[in-house]
């Protein structure tokens, strides 16, 4: 299957493959965007912080909430 497809150059096929990855991440996203997480206000965003944490040790999920809290506090005026 996609004989074709792999006659062609690694740029074409690097191309089409981002092309691609990008087209399913923005729909991937639209789907989960709307969903509560376990410990932030959506999944997309808790997903793909986690993802980051994971491939670069950082803990942006603790920041996130952090930020959620001082968003939630400007918000309420306290």
């Amino acid at each position: 299957m996609m004989e074709f497809f792999y006659t062609l150059s690694n740029e074409d096929k690097d191309l089409a493959m981002h092309a691609k990855a990008l087209e399913l991440l923005d729909f991937w996203i639209d789907e989960n965007i709307q969903e509560i997480g376990d410990e932030l206000p959506d999944l997309a965003e808790e997903n793909l912080l986690r993802a980051l944490d994971s491939m670069k040790g950082t803990n942006l999920i603790e920041k996130a909430k952090e930020f959620y809290a001082e968003l939630d506090k400007e918000r309420n005026g306290v």
